[in-house]
């Protein structure tokens, strides 16, 4: 009980950051919208961890070196052999 104690007035409130203040990165979990409504969800990886079937995406690819250090609510545009594609970062998550 003691060492709940001692754990508990030791523990610091951590602000969460505004979603505006969230910017992709390597670990990035991003959620897109695509301009028909299509939602697409990608995790940027090293080049080394890319699978695309596991929606894992290389930050060296041409969707992960657009979407970097974009914001949530950004619209990115990604130039890719098939032609200009727009997405929407509609949410970027951060975890394990």
């Amino acid at each position: 009980m003691r060492e709940l104690r001692a754990a508990i007035s030791a523990a610091a409130v951590v602000e969460e950051k505004a979603a505006e203040d969230l910017v992709v990165r390597l670990r990035s979990r991003v959620i897109l919208r695509t301009p028909s409504g299509e939602k697409l969800t990608y995790t940027l990886v090293p080049k080394t961890q890319a699978s695309p079937a596991d929606n894992k995406i290389s930050i060296d690819s041409p969707i992960g070196k657009a979407l970097l250090n974009h914001h949530q609510g950004d619209t990115v545009k990604v130039i890719a052999p098939v032609g200009e594609l727009r997405y929407q970062i509609e949410r970027i998550e951060f975890g394990p």
